[in-house]
C-alpha cells in the first residue's frame, strides 16, 4: 500500500507540472513589506495648464501653456475684464474686441503636449470711447476644470492697468 501512495504522489506531481499547475499559482501573489512600512507611492504624470496675459494695454495675446509632464486634452480659456466704472454691466468692461461679445469671453484651447503653448490673439476695437479708469483682466486656463492637473492653483493670470 505504501508503494501505491508513492506512485499516486509521483503521478500527481507529473500531471501538475505537465499542465503548469505548480508553476502558476491560482491566487495572486502579495508583495510583502516590513511591518510599519508605508505603501510605495507611484508618481502620476499630469499636465499643468497656466495662462498668461500680454503686458500691453489693451492685451491682445492670451496664452495657455502646458508646463506639466503629460498631455492635456482640449480645454477652455476664460477671459474676463473688470472696470468698476461700468456699474450697469456689473462691473464688467464693455466689449473691447472686434467680433467679440460681452465679457467674460470663453475660448476653446486645443490639446497641448507637455511644453506646448496655444496663443490666442484678439483684435482690439477702437479704444477712443473706452474712457479712463481701472481695468483688471483675468485669464483662466482650464476654466471648466476638465483637465486633472498636477497643480490646480496656478490657472489664473491677472493684469491691471490704470487709464487716465
Amino acid at each position: 500500500m505504501k508503494d501505491l501512495g508513492k506512485i499516486f504522489y509521483l503521478f500527481s506531481i507529473t500531471i501538475s507540472l505537465a499542465f503548469g499547475l505548480l508553476a502558476t499559482p491560482a491566487y495572486p501573489l502579495e508583495q510583502r513589506t516590513e511591518p510599519g512600512t508605508p505603501p510605495a507611492r507611484v508618481a502620476v504624470q499630469r499636465p499643468d495648464l497656466i495662462a498668461t496675459i500680454s503686458p500691453v494695454f489693451p492685451p491682445q495675446f492670451f496664452t495657455v501653456s502646458n508646463r506639466g509632464k503629460a498631455a492635456a486634452g482640449p480645454s477652455v480659456l476664460k477671459i474676463d475684464c473688470l472696470n468698476p466704472s461700468t456699474q450697469g454691466l456689473g462691473g464688467r468692461c464693455l466689449s473691447m474686441y472686434i467680433g467679440e461679445g460681452r465679457f467674460p469671453l470663453w475660448k476653446t484651447v486645443p490639446a497641448l503636449a507637455p511644453g506646448q503653448s496655444h496663443v490666442l490673439r484678439l483684435q482690439p476695437s477702437d479704444w477712443a470711447g473706452v474712457g479712463g479708469g481701472e481695468f483688471t483682466f483675468f485669464a483662466t486656463a482650464d476654466a471648466k476644470q476638465q483637465i486633472a492637473e498636477s497643480n490646480e492653483a496656478n490657472n489664473t493670470a491677472k493684469a491691471r492697468w490704470e487709464l487716465r
